[in-house]
């Protein structure tokens, strides 16, 4: 099938109901118009969903799509049935939310670091799909503290209302701060996310850290590289054990130290999440394929799937956490 590629970059989710067979390039000299030869796989069950053992299990269940049928609003699937198992012994059904959404009971799975688990999805006139997850261990964080507080030279400009620009040298307040843990032996993944919180407002919080471990592997695609050789980082990071394995970890980021005066309880929480290999490739991929989407000559990504006749993921973590009061 002969498609362009102006309808597939539109669909968010177009790698996941794709599967990529011998990219062709044609490159017309009047339209500049690219085609690709897809091979479709349409109408696959697509399962979503990310659990840890002491909540609730929540998927999401929805269709891959013809890429010709972009543009059309797309409803996750009603009429699943999906059973769960837990180290081979059949633990019942989800329940049917609305709009495609199915839960399972954290209790009624009781599960624990090490456990199994593995789902089943089904759905009349679509191929079964079968998925299955080891959920890891948690981590605990220890020797977490602010160990010292820096001052950071800043220069920036800007050009005010009458066109201008000012230069601004400031200097700017720093928490360094250390946190620990212990690396199992064995292949392990991590997620790291510090949040900010007091009792109105939380945040994701960016730190800065030369900490080589965020970015040893080539799939690392978050932050920018600084002049003095630290990494910016936001949101929840991605990392391996590949250079620390089975030892002590310590790393050591810095955190914008907010004025707090007036504030109540102010603090951060740091969390770091075991997660599995599958939760790690995933999230990987799929932010890869996000940086390198809007470049109609890059190469494509295809997003990472666990699921077994169809698409999507269904992974387990453990997580543990700090907090640090201001």
């Amino acid at each position: 099938m002969k498609m362009k590629l102006s309808k597939i970059i539109n669909n968010a989710q177009s790698q996941i109901g794709l599967g990529l067979m011998g990219i062709t390039l044609t490159l017309m000299a009047c339209e500049k118009t690219v085609y690709f030869d897809v091979d479709t796989k349409e109408d696959r069950l697509v399962v979503t969903g990310f659990f840890e053992p002491d909540s609730n299990i929540y998927l999401y269940i929805d269709l891959s799509e013809d890429p010709l049928a972009i543009g059309l609003e797309s409803f996750g699937v009603e009429n699943a049935t999906i059973s769960i198992s837990k180290n081979d012994e059949n633990l019942g059904a989800f329940s049917n939310e609305f709009n495609g959404v199915y839960s399972f009971s954290g209790a009624a799975l009781d599960a624990q670091g090490g456990d199994e688990i593995k789902i089943n999805v089904s759905a009349p006139g679509k191929e079964s799909v079968t998925s299955t997850t080891i959920i890891p261990s948690a981590i605990p964080l220890f020797d977490v503290a602010i160990t010292d507080t820096v001052l950071v030279p800043l220069s920036y400009s800007y050009i005010d209302e009458f066109g201008n620009v000012i230069y601004i040298d400031t200097i700017v307040p720093y928490f360094n701060i250390q946190l620990s843990f212990n690396d199992p032996q064995g292949e392990d993944y991590y997620a790291l996310k510090i949040t900010y919180r007091d009792a109105f407002s939380e945040s994701f919080t960016c730190f800065n850290t030369s900490d080589p471990t965020f970015t040893v592997n080539n799939d690392y695609a978050f932050g920018n590289e600084n002049e003095n050789g630290t990494t910016t980082l936001c949101d929840e990071v991605l990392f391996t054990d590949v250079t620390f394995e089975n030892t002590k970890k310590t790393m050591h980021v810095e955190l914008y130290a907010l004025n707090t005066d007036f504030i109540t309880d102010p603090r951060f929480e740091i969390e770091l999440k075991h997660v599995s290999k599958d939760f790690y490739l995933f999230h990987v991929s799929a932010r890869l394929q996000e940086n390198t989407g809007d470049n109609p000559f890059g190469e494509p990504v295809v997003v990472y799937s666990n699921i077994e006749n169809g698409f999507g993921i269904f992974a387990g973590f453990s997580k543990s956490k700090a907090i640090i009061e201001l």
